[in-house]
């Protein structure tokens, strides 16, 4: 009586050719892993600063007045008091009673004006410009105008 079964060669040969499209299944998953986990550092630091813009524009639109202070700026609403310091490698944002935020971001080319004019310490601004290092080629330019009522200049 014959049995029907693989031979031992066949069998090997089927165990190599498996364990060789695990090892290519293996290095794709391994590649493509890569390229998310790239993929998502870069989205993760562009929503961050992302944020900072949203932060800076809504701080300015709700300021009545905003005014140069050392290394940073001062936004001055109805009650509340807003600093946001311009350092090499971060932005921080003060507001009184709370933590600051920090963004860790190189920033260069900070420029503060009032009508096109470059400002000096305590002086009013209405544009802000400068640019933001995301990463080793990604800058990225920008700027900021607060348009003032007539009442909120000459108080």
């Amino acid at each position: 009586m014959k049995i029907n079964a693989y031979t031992l060669m066949e069998v090997t040969i089927a165990m190599l050719l498996s364990a060789i499209v695990l090892s290519i299944c293996f290095a794709a998953f391994t590649i493509i892993g890569g390229y998310f986990s790239s993929f998502h550092k870069q989205a993760e630091s562009k929503d961050f600063a992302l944020s900072l813009l949203h932060g800076l524009e809504r701080d300015l639109l709700k300021s009545r007045i905003v005014l140069k202070e050392g290394d940073g700026i001062t936004m001055m609403e109805d009650s509340i008091q807003k600093r946001y310091l311009f350092k090499d490698s971060s932005i921080i944002r003060v507001v009184e009673n709370l933590k600051a935020d920090t963004f860790y971001y190189k920033i260069r080319a900070v420029n503060l004006l009032f009508e096109n004019t470059e400002v000096v310490p305590s002086d009013t601004i209405d544009n802000i410009s400068f640019d933001l290092f995301l990463g080793k080629s990604d800058i990225i330019h920008y700027e900021f105008t607060k348009h003032y009522s007539a009442f909120d200049l000459y108080k």
